[in-house]
Order: structure tokens, then C-alpha cells, then sequence
């Protein structure tokens, strides 16, 4: 944009404006000059303007100014409008006359007419040029032989930079770095002299020159951000830069290209150039830099070529032989002869001050007095393995240097105290390393007298009233440090002297403890004692192991360590047991039984405990590590139907049951934890066990608990306890006063919440909770209704024991087991907070180790060889009330409908019955896909939302199918309303999207994928997917199989599950007993190519329609 006609307003007075605006239209104004330029080195187009103006005399103005960035600048009229009255500097519309608003209306229409004299923004010409340039480099590149780039060092005192000579045979200086990269970005072509003529690319220079290009484009980049960023400005000029400084970062890239090359080096103080240029070979080596120490003498002060040495010692000069040292950002650079090194970045740590400041080239630097000791106690010492030392009157510089110390630390007890104290010895002189007088001072090697102190003062950090000596300030744990660390580090300072006294304070191990453990009446016989100390010592030891020390102070004096495996196995031992010091030093303890298997697994991992059992415990913890091995027959009944990990999972419920423990089977979603309870179950009547068990499900699975048991145990007497409260109050009356034998008792929790006065008074073989995660929360009315029942063995069934909180755990851990986890407020405080406020790792590998042995969780990857492909699964739901009332009224209409047809009206009537018998379909599914007011739950629509929530749970994806559109809507509005994350394909979606839907579904964390039958049952690659739910039955069965190979197709890496969503008593239910009976139903009634009807008899419609379908339970 040149100008923004909307900024007229703001750039100018109104009365000027109007003035020029009628100028303007009276044609007083000529445009003389408009031309584009750019300043140097700016990318930014300037417009400059020259006109003339008619004024309303005989007079004609001249105006000029520039456009830049919409703006204008530089303006100048010599009209006189102004120059009678002061207008500030800053005051731009003031300062704008008439003839220059008369202009820029005129500068409009004058762009209309002359379009080309616009410009081409710079950038996009030198884009267009730079492609242009680019094929023409490429065309030469294949023909010409490769450009060289040369570089060469430049030495100026203790700078050094680089510079480029580009070229083949003949090679010419690069004057100006900023040129050559603009130059190469923009693909020009320019003559370096006669015999060089470039096309700059950087395709053109050989492979090592290509490198020295990026590096150029690299530095001269960072050189030119640095000037934006200082707001340089030279008249739009940038300096020419014909050299690049090493500096470190420069230093270390530029020696990565060149290494191991040779390259000219130019000394710029040496006055003949030919002396001061040589070739030089970079290398990556650590040198040996040549130094040498003579003795000093003054008369080199006065640059005496003939030394005089003084008879007394004066002290040494020091010289180095290199020809210069250069730091990088990493590494040290040393310039030695015909080579510069790069030394490692040890070297460069140890040498870098030295070098640094020492004089080169064998100049001598002096160092007297008590600076000489210095140098060869704090200097030579660090550089001696990088130089290559020549040292003069090496004997003489030696007896002038005081010799080394030699410490010796003598350590005493008193009373209750430790002192110390350490003298330094420099020849036959010996000084308290405190004492500060002229003598010591004069000889102290103060480094190491510091480090010596140093040391000391770390395990003796008090000082005595002389400040001479060290001590522990009566401090235990001062004192148990350094037993226990102390001296042996100070021994590596020196000779240790230590009295008798100090001698006889030792640090003990922990005593060895035994522990028995023996089964009595359910209950656990723990037996402690220890044959090293007495039970009133050994709760002393605890408690100061329970208060975190390291240390216990024993009543002798010496210190007992309790960094030991035993002492933690206690103390764990304690925690989990909720035993007092006291407690544990009664000699016999009794706790629960259910202790046992965590307590054997700390006592068995702790080294420095004995460990005994008796024979009932040895067993018990036998039968719990062998579980298949376990004499638990299966039911023959079920023996061909459990799989291996059933038969297994059954085992250990009943090794559980056998000790009267509670046990939680977690498995899998779809891995059968029904079937698993159900054999444990009918193994009780089959044994003769007495009792009644009760299950407690979510209302939407106590009729698929009902139809398993039917299923799987046909022998059980099952019911289920639903329906109003006057027919539960019965059905409990006569379980309670054992008018009809039942097995099993199926409710609800909402029921048993509603009805748990009538199950106190029932005694109860087994309680099993299915979906415990719904007494997560224990302050709920439900979950406390399963923790009054009255059971002897109580079972858990769940994905996902844990879901959000630990607190959920407890609870399901207070129905199995009350007391194991504790009280609530105790779990909180010693495992809940610790854990998941601060993380400590110890407390939740004490919590695993107590929970594990109660919880079975199998999921599907641990399996696999026990499982098909497919694992499939019938779900049924049952009809509320007025579900039911309105599906029986329907399905009377339709049997009456069909019962008054002849056979000729029958036969030409099968397309209206089938979609009569869709809309019972549609009834079962959810009857507000056909009666908009109705407004209790579709019982299937809860089923589902329960099987999603756990697969949600339990991080799995699912494929929900359904015929009808209609219901996936209603799905999809309680999707969103739970906070499912969901895919929809329907009819209606276009091919393009769905490709994308499936590729984003298969990629994230979307977990649900409703679809359609007919859109979405073909062509859809879906293996991110592992769940598939049938939400309807479809008559094809080949149809439900094709959607179930959505996710069941090549690159499935997990087990798929599938689950038939059925309604039971309806039409559904016949419509999959069909299915079983006559896997080609669909030949029998809807061909797949030409979806008519064929064969179907008023038989098979009576057969849909029947009575046995019709009966009302509720």
C-alpha cells in the first residue's frame, strides 16, 4: 500500500484539507516526479513525489515529499502559508499545507493513469530473480567445474578473524560478507575480476565450501540481528564486514568445518608479510605447551641480555613456548609451530587462566617472594599433566620452597564429648592449624590446611573457647556421624591419633529378632523376642527407629545402627497392624488372620529377621501361591465351558472362601467375571453348602445376571427381587420363612437400599457385589446397605476397583473385609494423603503389597492364549412397567392384524408386517422413537450407558452399531451429557469425511464410534477399536457380522469383545434364537442384494408374535 486514503483526516487540518480538496478539483495541480527507490540495505519501497500547484493568483507552488509505509515524510511547499507563526516540530498536520492535500488527491487519479510506474516490492522481484538465477546456477553447476572457498586466519595481537578468498585457479578477496550472502539469497551473478564471473548458489561451491557458505550466511545473520537490536544506522548503510571474529561460539563452528585441514594464517604485527604468513594444520589434540622456570633476576627488569643470578634466592621466571591461545565456547585452542590444537575441555578448565595470562613466545613473566610457593602449590600442581616442564636449578628453586605439611589428628573422649585437634607439620615446625602467628603464616600451605579444616569442621562443628580445638557439642547425632563416617575420612588427611576412650564408643548392628507366626482360631499368634537385648531395650530401639533416626544411643554408650532390614520389617510390621512399641514387646500378639499373606511378604524379604512358621500357616501360604494347583474341582457342568483363566479365577474364590476371606475379581471388562461367580455359586449347592447367596447389581444387569445363571447353572434357584415393594415384601417372606428354596437372590442397589431391613434378618452364604465401583463412595446410603447384610463370605466384582480416589478402595476393602484398611480417618492420614498428596513411594508399596493378595485382575494381553479372536456376549435388559404395557398393547395389534388375513391378503401384505414388526423393534429400543410424550428410561438405553461407563473405566474404544439413526441421536445426546467423547457416521455423512473421522478415531482418545448399520457395516477400517456393541439385532446376521469386522480385520492387536444388546420376552430375543437356530435366516427373509421378502411363513410371523414373548413380568 502506498497511501491509506482513510489517514487524510488525521495527516492534515480540516481547513487545509477542504482547501486542497477544491484545488484538486479545479485542476490546479500537475504531477511532475513519482519514482520508487530503495535505501541501502532496507527492503522497504520509498516513494518520492514532485508536483506543481496553481495557486489563486499567477503563483505556482512546488511540493515534494516521500511516501514510505503508508506515511508521509520529508514533505517541503515554498508557499508562505506558515512562516508567520511558530508550529511545533512534532505538530505534523499543522505543518502540511493545502498544496501538499491538493497533491495527494491528485497522486490518486495520477497511479490510475500511469499504473507502471508502480514498483515491484523488492522482495518479490529478488524472489522471482532468486528462481531464475537458481536454474541458471543448476545449468552451470552441470557443466562448470565447483567454485572454492578459501579461508584465511588473520592474527592481530591476541585477535583473530577470518576472511575468504572464493575462486579456482585464481582466487579474489571477499570485500564485503554482507554483499556475498545477499548475493547468494537472491541468486546474482557478479565478476569478481576479469577471469571470475559468478552465478551465486550455493550448489555451485564444492562439498567443504558449501560448509563455509552455511557458516558465513550463519554468522553474517547473528551479526546483522545484533545491529537491528543496538538500532544501528549509518544512513542505511551497513559497514562493509570483509571479516568474520573468532570469537569462542564463532571459533568452535568454524574449526568443526575445517578440521584436520591446512589453511594460511596471516600475522598482521610482523612487518614483512611474507614472514608473518604461514600454513597451518588444525588438529583436535591436547598439546604439551613447552614452559619454562629459570630463578630470577632482576637485571632481566632492565632487559640484560647476559643474566646475572643474586646470590640469595630472589625467586623464578616463568616463560611459555606457543605462538598464541584462542578460547572457544568449549574448547581451548593453542597455536603451537605450524599446527593450532583444540585441547579438550579438561584442558581447557586446567589451562585456560594460565595461558590466558602468562606472555607467549618465550617472554619471561617474574614471580617473587611468598608467591613462589603459590605458583608451585596451586598452579603447577593443576597444568602439570598438559606441559612439558624445563625447569633450572631445579635443586636450588626446591630448597627455597617450604616442603610440604604432614597432618596428624588426635582425637579424645570426654565425658560425653568428642574433641580434635590437628597440627601441621612443615619439616621439623609443627603449628595448630588455627594458630595464626608470623612463623606459621610465613610456611602454611594454606590450601591444604583449609581443606584439612574444612573436613574437620564438617564432623566436628564446634569450637572450643581458644578456638583450637574441635568438638561435638555433647551432640548424639554429631557424635554418631562421625563413628560413623567421620573418622575414615579423616584418615584419608593425615596420621589419626585416638585415646583409649574414644576407642571403646562403637557402632553395634541391629540385634537379631525372631518372629513366629501360627494360625489359632482364625486368628494369627505372633511371637517376637530377641536373645541380644531385653524387651524394655528393644522398645527403646523401635521407638527411636519409629521416630526416623539412624542412630539409638544404647545404655552402655555405644551407638546401634538403624539403617537395617529388620528394624524396617518391624516397623512396617507395626504400621500395618496398628500395634503400639509396647504391643510388639508383649512377647505374643493375636491379629486377623487376613494379615497373614502381607505379613509373610515383609518377613520373608527382610535378611536380618528369623522367621518361623507352624504347619496351618506354611499351608494357607502354599495354597495362596499355587492357586492352579489347588484341589477346587470345577462343576462338570462347567468344566468344557470355563476357559483356563476361568477355571483358575474360580480356584481362587474358593481358596478365598476356604479361609473366610473377601476377594475382589477385577478381570477385564468382557472377560467373564460373571460366569466365573456363577461356578462358585452352583459348586455351593452341589456341595451341599446350606444358605442363601444374594447378588447386588445395577438395575440395568439383574436380568443378565438372571439369564447367565439360567444359562450357565440351570440347577440354581434363582429370583430376582424387583418389581413393586409388596412383591419383593413377599419373595423375602418366604426366603426368610423358607417357604420356597432359593439359591440366589438378585436385586438391585437401589432396591436393597429401599428394602435392607427386610435382609437383616437373612443369614447369607456368599454377598457378591457386581460393579462395585458403585459404593465408591461410602457415605452413600447404598454402600452402607451391602456392608449391613449378614454374609459369611463376601465377593467383588470390577474393572476398575480404583477409579479417581483411594478412598474408593477403602470402601469396597470395608464391605469384604471391615477393619483391614482400617478406620477411614486412619487410612487417610497414614496411606490416602501420603500418597497422593505426597507421593511417598514407601507407603505405596506397603498399601500394594497389603491389597494384592485379595485382588484377581486379569486383562485381556495377560490371556490371550486362553481366548479366541472374538469374544461375544449376550446383555439383556428387561422392560419397566410401562415399557412393557405399551409393547404387549402393539404387539395384540399386530397379532390381531394378522390373524384376520387371508392367505391371498397375507401374501401380499409381508412388507407392512415387517415394518410393523420394525416398529416393535424400535418399542424395545426405546419407545420415544415412536411416542414423543413417553418419558420413563428405555431399560436398554441404561444397559447401554453401563457397559460404556465401564469401558470408559476400563481406557477401551467402542464401535456402537444400531439400525436406526433415530437412536443413535438419542445416544448422542447422552454421550454429551455423561462426558463421552464420540464419532458419528450416519447415511448422511460424506465419504471424505468419514475417511477422516475413521483416521482420527483410530489415532486419539476418542472412545465411542456410533454408526449406523447400513452406512458405516462395510468398508470401514476401525481396529482402534477393541469393544463392539449391537445395540439392536439386525434379521441379517451377516449384516451384524460385517460391522463386528470393523474392528475385527487385519492390524487388530488386541481381543475384540462383542455385545448383543438384547431386550428380554420380546421380539428381539426371537429374532436371535433365530439366528441361532438357522444361521442363513437371512436367505430365509431378506435377500441381501435385493432386501425383499421370500419365504417367510405366517408361521414364523405367529412364531414372532407368540405368547411366549408376550408374558408380563415386572
Amino acid at each position: 500500500m502506498i497511501y491509506n486514503k482513510n489517514n487524510m483526516q488525521g495527516d492534515f487540518e480540516r481547513a487545509a484539507l477542504q482547501a486542497g480538496k477544491e484545488l484538486y478539483e479545479n485542476h490546479r495541480v500537475t504531477i511532475t516526479h513519482f519514482q520508487g527507490f530503495y535505501y541501502e540495505n532496507s527492503t522497504d519501497i520509498v516513494y518520492e513525489v514532485h508536483a506543481k500547484v496553481q495557486g489563486d493568483s499567477k503563483n505556482v507552488f512546488e511540493v515534494q515529499f516521500l511516501l514510505q509505509h503508508s506515511c508521509i515524510s520529508g514533505e517541503r511547499c515554498c508557499c508562505s502559508q506558515k512562516e508567520n507563526s511558530y508550529v511545533p516540530y512534532w505538530d505534523l498536520a499543522r505543518r502540511r499545507c493545502r498544496h501538499i492535500a491538493a497533491t495527494m488527491f491528485e497522486l490518486m487519479d495520477y497511479v490510475q493513469e500511469h499504473p507502471d510506474c508502480i514498483e515491484t516490492d523488492w522482495k518479490m522481484a529478488n524472489m522471482i530473480i532468486g528462481y531464475q538465477n537458481e536454474s541458471i546456477a543448476k545449468t552451470l553447476v552441470s557443466t562448470d567445474e565447483k567454485i572454492l572457498l578459501e579461508p584465511i586466519i588473520e592474527k592481530n595481537g591476541e585477535e583473530y578473524r577470518v576472511l575468504f578468498k572464493i575462486g579456482n585457479k585464481k582466487k579474489y578477496v571477499i570485500k564485503n560478507l554482507y554483499e556475498f550472502v545477499d548475493d547468494i539469497q537472491s541468486g546474482a551473478k557478479v565478476a569478481y575480476g576479469k577471469d571470475l564471473e559468478v552465478v551465486h548458489h550455493i550448489d555451485i561451491f564444492e562439498e567443504k565450501s558449501k560448509e563455509l557458505v552455511i557458516f558465513i550466511l550463519a554468522k553474517v545473520a547473528e551479526t546483522r540481528t545484533f545491529l537491528n537490536e543496538i538500532n544501528y544506522y549509518n544512513y542505511g548503510r551497513l559497514p562493509k564486514k570483509r571479516h568474520i571474529t573468532l570469537t569462542p561460539s564463532v571459533l568452535d563452528d568454524f574449526f568443526q568445518i575445517m578440521e584436520g585441514e591446512t589453511i594460511t594464517m596471516v600475522d598482521k604485527e610482523v612487518e614483512s608479510k611474507k614472514e608473518g604468513t604461514k600454513q597451518i594444520q588444525l588438529v583436535r589434540e591436547n598439546p604439551k605447551v613447552p614452559v619454562v622456570i629459570d630463578r630470577f633476576s632482576p637485571s632481566v627488569l632492565f632487559g640484560a641480555d647476559d643474566v646475572m643470578k643474586p646470590k640469595d634466592f630472589a625467586g623464578i621466571t616463568v616463560s611459555v613456548q606457543i605462538d598464541g591461545y584462542m578460547q572457544g565456547k568449549q574448547y581451548a585452542y593453542v597455536l603451537m609451530s605450524d599446527k593450532l590444537f583444540r585441547a579438550d575441555e579438561d584442558f581447557k578448565y586446567a589451562m585456560q587462566s594460565f595461558l590466558k595470562t602468562v606472555d607467549k613466545n618465550g617472554k619471561r613473566d617474574f614471580i617473587v617472594g611468598e608467591f613462589v610457593a603459590g605458583f608451585y602449590q596451586q598452579v603447577l600442581n593443576k597444568i602439570r599433566n598438559y606441559i612439558d616442564l624445563q625447569e633450572y636449578d631445579h635443586e636450588e628453586i626446591a630448597a627455597a620452597l617450604p616442603p610440604d605439611p604432614v597432618f596428624e589428628i588426635y582425637m579424645d573422649k570426654v565425658e560425653e564429648n568428642v574433641f580434635c585437634e590437628v597440627k601441621a607439620s612443615y619439616g621439623e615446625e609443627s603449628y595448630n592449624i588455627y594458630d595464626e602467628c608470623e612463623a606459621h603464616q610465613k610456611i602454611c600451605n594454606q590450601t591444604e590446611e583449609f581443606q584439612v579444616a574444612a573436613v574437620v569442621n564438617r564432623y566436628l562443628p564446634y569450637r572450643d573457647e581458644k578456638q583450637v580445638m574441635n568438638h561435638c557439642g555433647n551432640d548424639d547425632e554429631v557424635i554418631y556421624r562421625l563413628l560413623d563416617e567421620g573418622i575414615e575420612d579423616l584418615m584419608q588427611y593425615g596420621q589419626l591419633f585416638i585415646s583409649d576412650g574414644l576407642q571403646r564408643m562403637k557402632i553395634n548392628a541391629s540385634p537379631k529378632i525372631s518372629v513366629g507366626v501360627s494360625i489359632n482360631h482364625n486368628l494369627l499368634d505372633l511371637t517376637i523376642d530377641s536373645s541380644e537385648v531385653d524387651f524394655h531395650e528393644l522398645q527403646e530401639i523401635l521407638s527411636s527407629y519409629r521416630m526416623k533416626k539412624r542412630y539409638h544411643r544404647l545404655n552402655n554408650g555405644n551407638f546401634l545402627q538403624l539403617e537395617d532390614n529388620s528394624l524396617t520389617a518391624l516397623s512396617e510390621l507395626m504400621e500395618s497392624t496398628h500395634l503400639s512399641v509396647k504391643d510388639l514387646t508383649k512377647g505374643k500378639l493375636h491379629i486377623p488372620a487376613y494379615r497373614a499373606l502381607y505379613l509373610d511378604k515383609i518377613l520373608q524379604e527382610s535378611e536380618g529377621i528369623h522367621y518361623a512358621r507352624d504347619k496351618k500357616v506354611k499351608e494357607m501360604l502354599r495354597n495362596f501361591k499355587a492357586i492352579e494347583e489347588s484341589e477346587f474341582e470345577v462343576p462338570k457342568e462347567l468344566e468344557d465351558i470355563l476357559r483356563p483363566y476361568q477355571k483358575v479365577g474360580y480356584q481362587w474364590l474358593r481358596t478365598m472362601e476356604a479361609y473366610q476371606f473377601g476377594g475382589i475379581l477385577a478381570d477385564d471388562m468382557g472377560l467373564g467375571k460373571t460366569v466365573q461367580m456363577i461356578a462358585v455359586l452352583l459348586s455351593a449347592k452341589l456341595e451341599g453348602k446350606e444358605g442363601t447367596s444374594l447378588i447386588v447389581c445395577p438395575a440395568s444387569l439383574i436380568y443378565n445376571w438372571e439369564n447367565e445363571c439360567h444359562q450357565f447353572a440351570p440347577a440354581l434357584q434363582v429370583k430376582v427381587v424387583a418389581g413393586t415393594v409388596e412383591e419383593r415384601t413377599n419373595l423375602l417372606r418366604d426366603v426368610i420363612e423358607e417357604k420356597e428354596k432359593v439359591d440366589v437372590l438378585i436385586t438391585s442397589y437401589d432396591l436393597l437400599k429401599r428394602d435392607i431391613e427386610q435382609y437383616e434378618s437373612i443369614p447369607f452364604l456368599y454377598e457378591i457385589i457386581d460393579e462395585a465401583q458403585y459404593i465408591k463412595n461410602q457415605a452413600t446410603m447404598g454402600a452402607k446397605a451391602v456392608k449391613i447384610i449378614n454374609a459369611k463370605i463376601r465377593f467383588a466384582l470390577t474393572g476398575t476397583p480404583i477409579e479417581n480416589r483411594l478412598s474408593e478402595l477403602w470402601s469396597i476393602f470395608d464391605y469384604l473385609m471391615p477393619g483391614f484398611l482400617y478406620r477411614y480417618e486412619q487410612f487417610k492420614k497414614e496411606m490416602e494423603v501420603p500418597i497422593t498428596k505426597r507421593q511417598e513411594e514407601d507407603v505405596t508399596v506397603r498399601l500394594k503389597k497389603m491389597v494384592a493378595p485379595f485382588i484377581l485382575r486379569r486383562l485381556k494381553k495377560d490371556v490371550l492364549k486362553d481366548l479366541p479372536d472374538i469374544l461375544e456376549q449376550v446383555t439383556y435388559a428387561k422392560m419397566a412397567k410401562e415399557q412393557r404395557s405399551i409393547y404387549e398393547a402393539y404387539t395384540e395389534k399386530v397379532r390381531a392384524g394378522l390373524a384376520g388375513q387371508s392367505k391371498e391378503e397375507f401374501a401380499s401384505s409381508k412388507l407392512k408386517i415387517l415394518a410393523e414388526l420394525t416398529k416393535l423393534r424400535q418399542i424395545c429400543c426405546d419407545p420415544t422413537l415412536l411416542y414423543e410424550n413417553y418419558e420413563e428410561e428405555s431399560a436398554k438405553l441404561a444397559t447401554c450407558m453401563e457397559l460404556l461407563h465401564n469401558a470408559v473405566d476400563g481406557n477401551h474404544k467402542v464401535l456402537l452399531f444400531s439400525q436406526f439413526t433415530s437412536m443413535l441421536s438419542i445416544i448422542e445426546e447422552r454421550l454429551k451429557q455423561e462426558g463421552i467423547t464420540y464419532y458419528k457416521i450416519t447415511g448422511a455423512t460424506k465419504k471424505e469425511e468419514r475417511i477422516q473421522l475413521v483416521n482420527k478415531f483410530n489415532e486419539d482418545d476418542t472412545t465411542v464410534f456410533l454408526i449406523s448399520l447400513k452406512a458405516g457395516g462395510t468398508g470401514l477400517n476401525l481396529t482402534g477399536a477393541d469393544i463392539v456393541i449391537h445395540f439392536d439385532p439386525w434379521w441379517n446376521v451377516a449384516a451384524q457380522n460385517q460391522a463386528t469386522d470393523r474392528a475385527h480385520r487385519i492390524g487388530q492387536k488386541n481381543v475384540v469383545t462383542v455385545f448383543k444388546l438384547i431386550m428380554q420376552d420380546t421380539i428381539e430375543e426371537k429374532i436371535m434364537k433365530m439366528q441361532l437356530a438357522k444361521k442363513d435366516l437371512a436367505d430365509q427373509i431378506i435377500s441381501e442384494d435385493t432386501n425383499q421378502l421370500q419365504n417367510m411363513t405366517r408361521e414364523d410371523f405367529e412364531e414372532l408374535l407368540g405368547e411366549g414373548i408376550c408374558v408380563l413380568t415386572v
